[in-house]
């Protein structure tokens, strides 16, 4: 098969001399293009670099072109050949006044493309990410009488602490059996000493419910992480996304990862729900709390 040249726009030469390969141009960056370059032939004068004496032999209009030039329609590259170039500040400046636009070979360099500071309105956008949450100075004589109650069950610090998102329910009169007894299974195998462990909780229901259904969860990170810093725990585990990005939007740990956070290992495990249904990974769980508690002791 024969090799076919394929031409390239005069306007992106310069990209392809500088080594680029390939350019991502989705709308917002085409228009802008465009109206750069609409600016850049209206700025220029027109017919600038013919404007000198034309050669023997070739007829000139009044217009300044030749016949061929004017009776041929113009496209946006012949403009652009056409136009004379603008006048920049170039990054090196040449020692002597003879070097300032050729280089010592004597030719001219490749024509640099106008840059300009503002960006496409797509490139432009930032996300408003609000501020991580903060530890609530109250004491919990002060705290909502729901987390009083919770608190009310901790016993003293703890070097472990547990957490997932429906303990707020299984603490408030609707605890799932099923859930519990998972739980215990967990925990259980990994027989640590009595006192070792404490269950805080990150949601709590806002208000008591007016019938006999559950009422709603609701996250108070500032009076978990409050309690947090009283109990004073060596590692904190998370059961479920949800409750971790309850108290720590930003750590982004996937499960059995952890991170060291406020003074402690926050470990973040699957949802203890998730587990309920699909129990397969409940073995990788134990092995992955032995390992994270080898060193821990109260």
């Amino acid at each position: 098969m024969a090799v076919a040249n394929v031409a390239i726009r005069e306007d992106l030469r310069p990209w392809y001399q500088a080594g680029v390969q390939h350019l991502f141009m989705d709308d917002a960056v085409t228009a802008w293009i465009e109206q750069g370059r609409r600016e850049q032939q209206t700025a220029a004068p027109q017919a600038s670099a013919l404007a000198q004496a034309p050669a023997a032999g070739r007829p000139v209009h009044s217009s300044g072109l030749s016949a061929a030039e004017e009776t041929t329609p113009e496209t946006p590259a012949r403009s652009i050949r056409r136009q004379a170039p603008r006048a920049e500040k170039t990054p090196v400046q040449a020692s002597s006044g003879n070097h300032s636009a050729f280089g010592q070979s004597g030719r001219a360099s490749a024509p640099v493309r106008p840059v300009t500071h503002e960006a496409p309105a797509a490139c432009t956008m930032q996300e408003d990410t609000p501020p991580p949450p903060q530890a609530s100075s109250m004491p919990p004589e002060q705290w909502p009488p729901q987390w009083q109650a919770a608190w009310s069950k901790i016993p003293g610090p703890a070097p472990v602490v547990w957490t997932y998102w429906s303990l707020g329910d299984d603490l408030c009169g609707n605890a799932n059996a099923e859930r519990g007894a998972l739980l215990r299974k967990i925990i259980g195998s990994l027989r640590l000493p009595r006192g070792t462990s404490a269950f805080w909780p990150v949601a709590l229901p806002a208000a008591p419910a007016p019938d006999e259904h559950a009422a709603p969860l609701q996250a108070n990170p500032e009076i978990f992480l409050a309690g947090i810093n009283r109990i004073r725990p060596r590692r904190v585990f998370a059961f479920g996304s949800r409750a971790l990005r309850s108290f720590a939007p930003h750590c982004g740990l996937r499960p059995y990862q952890f991170v060291h956070y406020n003074g402690f290992r926050l470990y973040a495990m699957p949802d203890i729900d998730y587990l309920l249904e699909s129990p397969a990974p409940v073995e990788a769980v134990i092995s992955c709390l032995k390992v994270a508690l080898q060193k821990v002791s109260r």
